[in-house]
């Protein structure tokens, strides 16, 4: 993912993977009547495009953190924090609206979400990535190996 958020700015990555997972989500909603294997699609291409706009939001920490003159370990911990409490609500509420709409009306709003989410994204700084070195497959894949060189070395990550 790393690779990837080198050749497209993080904005860039951040509408692709909302503007995919919004679509998903909608066409979830849509095709829930009709046959199980297409929703079975749409899930899967929604949690495809999932990685790639996590890894996008995780680039961006660094330079708003920069921009607004806060230390980078405080808007990670903000960042984590809410993620993290993301994850513990986000099942909490997806039960309560589907006890109060069903599931096709929290998948509505569920899509409805990501695409406000989506219009807040053009509101981001236009950024172009600026590389020491050009990126080309050769380069793409060396970063891959000194990213697992990283890990296997690192005594807290490595076997």
């Amino acid at each position: 993912m790393a690779v990837t958020t080198r050749l497209w700015s993080a904005r860039r990555l951040l509408l692709l993977t909302m503007s995919s997972q919004s679509a998903s989500t909608f066409a979830n909603q849509v095709v829930a009547f009709v046959i199980l294997w297409l929703i079975v699609v749409t899930q899967a291409l929604g949690v495809l495009f999932d990685r790639p706009g996590m890894v996008a939001r995780d680039a961006l920490v660094p330079r708003v953190a920069r921009q607004d003159d806060v230390p980078l370990v405080r808007a990670t911990t903000l960042q984590e924090t809410l993620q993290n409490t993301a994850l513990f609500v986000g099942p909490l509420a997806a039960g309560l609206l589907i006890a109060a709409v069903a599931e096709q009306g929290t998948l509505l709003v569920a899509a409805v979400m990501f695409a406000a989410a989506m219009l807040l994204i053009p509101g981001l700084e236009r950024q172009r990535p600026v590389h020491d070195q050009p990126l080309t497959p050769a380069r793409a894949l060396a970063d891959v190996r000194e990213g697992f060189r990283f890990i296997v070395h690192e005594p807290l990550l490595g076997p």
